[in-house]
C-alpha cells in the first residue's frame, strides 16, 4: 500500500510541474510517470476501442487528447530526468532520430543521478550565484552615488 501512494505522489508532482524545466526529476519519479503512461494507455485503448465502433470521431478527440496530455507531462518529465544525471537538456532532441535516438535516451535515463549527493541542482546553484553578483554590483552602484 505505501508504495502505491508513493506512486500517486509522483503521478501527481510530476502533473504539477508541467511547466518546470530547471530542477531534477529521479529515476524512480521518471520510471513511475511511464508505469503509469502504460497502464493509463491500456485502459484508454480499451475504452476508446468500444467508442470507435459507435462514434468514431469522438474515439479520436479522446485519445488525441490523451496523447496529448501525455506528451505535454512527458517533455518537462524527460528535461528534469537529463537535469539530474548532469546532462544538457537539448539532448532530449536525439530522440528524433528513429530508433538508435530512443536506444540513447533509455540508456540516459536509466542512469544514475549525478547530484545524489549534492542538495542543489548545478542550475539552481548558477542561477542563484548570478543572482547574489547582480545584488552586490547593484549595491556597488548605489554606494557610489
Amino acid at each position: 500500500m505505501e508504495k502505491f501512494i508513493k506512486f500517486l505522489k509522483v503521478i501527481k508532482k510530476n502533473i504539477c510541474q508541467i511547466t518546470d524545466y530547471k530542477t531534477r526529476s529521479n529515476r524512480s519519479e521518471y520510471f513511475y510517470w511511464y508505469l503509469m503512461t502504460i497502464l493509463a494507455s491500456s485502459i484508454i485503448g480499451i475504452i476508446v476501442g468500444f467508442i470507435m465502433e459507435f462514434i468514431p470521431i469522438l474515439g479520436e478527440i479522446l485519445l488525441s487528447i490523451f496523447l496529448l496530455f501525455i506528451f505535454v507531462v512527458s517533455l518537462p518529465l524527460s528535461i528534469r530526468r537529463l537535469n539530474d544525471i548532469g546532462k544538457n537538456p537539448w539532448l532530449i532532441l536525439i530522440g528524433l532520430i528513429p530508433i538508435v535516438g530512443q536506444i540513447i535516451l533509455l540508456f540516459f535515463f536509466c542512469r544514475n543521478s549525478k547530484y545524489s549527493h549534492e542538495g542543489k541542482n548545478k542550475l539552481e546553484k548558477a542561477s542563484k550565484d548570478e543572482e547574489a553578483s547582480n545584488k552586490k554590483l547593484v549595491n556597488e552602484k548605489l554606494n557610489d552615488n
